[in-house]
């Protein structure tokens, strides 16, 4: 009878186990766009969620396992010197998020923000660590493209300022006098401190002028 009543609470400690395993696998794999995984003090992987794995695939082209040192499967060097040492300020007990690009460039290099945590032993004393990564690199791009066009509309409105003021012209010949006290065409001065570019043609009162019988046939046609 006593060894039926072991038997029966080893069953119940199994199925309590088990239940918790799928509470806590559900907990980690429910984040749909975060990826997470934990490591022990030796950078050993004590669990990940799927996200984690295919991101790993994707950026290192490798398939990771239990147990297994995560710096191992980081092939480039200054990632894996970067990752050790963010490891390295979490097991000494330091929280902290961070902005960080990882990834083989010949294949996706991503950017991420990490968050780093410690996990903690019922005495208190640091047994390993938690990292949880939000993918950003659409945010990064787009931040990159905002940074962009506000350095082009900068670099559009100095060149208006340029313009702007006063211009010494040469009332003879109509010639600007520039910065560095060079006399240029007028064409030539707003084509190198500008987007502008020129065609040329002729006014009516230079027609009249230059050119009076056509003048006075363009008028008679009505096209001026």
């Amino acid at each position: 009878m006593k060894k039926q009543i072991s038997l029966l609470s080893r069953e119940d400690l199994l199925h309590s186990l088990e239940d918790s395993y799928a509470v806590l696998k559900s907990v980690v794999e429910s984040p749909k766009e975060i990826v997470i995984f934990a490591l022990d003090c030796n950078y050993k992987y004590l669990v990940f969620n799927m996200n984690h794995c295919q991101t790993m695939k994707k950026i290192w082209g490798v398939t990771i396992e239990l147990n297994s040192n995560m710096l191992d499967y980081i092939k480039s060097d200054n990632d894996r010197e970067k990752a050790k040492n963010n490891f390295d300020r979490t097991l000494k007990g330091e929280s902290f998020v961070i902005e960080e690009e990882y990834g083989d460039v010949d294949l996706n290099r991503r950017f991420y923000e990490n968050n780093y945590n410690p996990i903690y032993d019922d005495n208190g004393i640091v047994i390993g660590l938690t990292i949880f990564l939000t993918d950003i690199t659409e945010r990064k791009r787009l931040e990159f493209e905002r940074n962009r066009l506000i350095e082009k509309l900068q670099e559009n409105l100095d060149k208006v300022k340029l313009l702007s003021g006063m211009l010494p012209v040469c009332g003879h010949c109509k010639k600007i006098r520039d910065d560095r006290g060079y006399w240029n065409r007028i064409e030539d001065y707003i084509r190198q401190n500008s987007e502008a570019e020129f065609t040329h043609s002729i006014c009516p009162e230079c027609l009249k002028e230059q050119h009076p019988k056509t003048y006075e046939r363009l008028k008679k046609e009505g096209k001026i």
